[in-house]
């Protein structure tokens, strides 16, 4: 379990640029967390699915700027057709062979 889930931090807290908890672990590529993040949201994935996607363009351009260019690549997958696709599901993690740029 997440230490964001584990401290009971807020699912649907965003911040003033309308960033989620689940938009950030996106954007780090971090799709384990995003898998946990909409489990623990139980009915209410598809609104934080919803959330996430009208944030898309913003989350895979900081993905792509500060994780890598593969992991965009996955990401945007997952908006396509895996994870975060409309009706899409909780599927089995698949991990990125990426390193974040320093």
């Amino acid at each position: 379990r997440s230490l964001l889930l584990a401290s009971n931090a807020s699912l649907w807290r965003a911040e003033s640029d309308g960033w989620t908890a689940l938009c950030h672990a996106l954007a780090a590529a971090e799709l384990p967390l995003a898998r946990q993040l909409l489990a623990a949201a139980g009915p209410h994935s598809d609104r934080q699915k919803g959330i996430a996607r009208s944030k898309q363009a913003q989350v895979l351009d900081y993905c792509e700027e500060n994780v890598s260019s593969e992991a965009a690549t996955m990401l945007r997958e997952e908006f396509e057709s895996g994870l975060m696709a409309e009706g899409g599901s909780i599927s089995p993690a698949k991990k990125p062979a990426a390193v974040m740029k320093v």
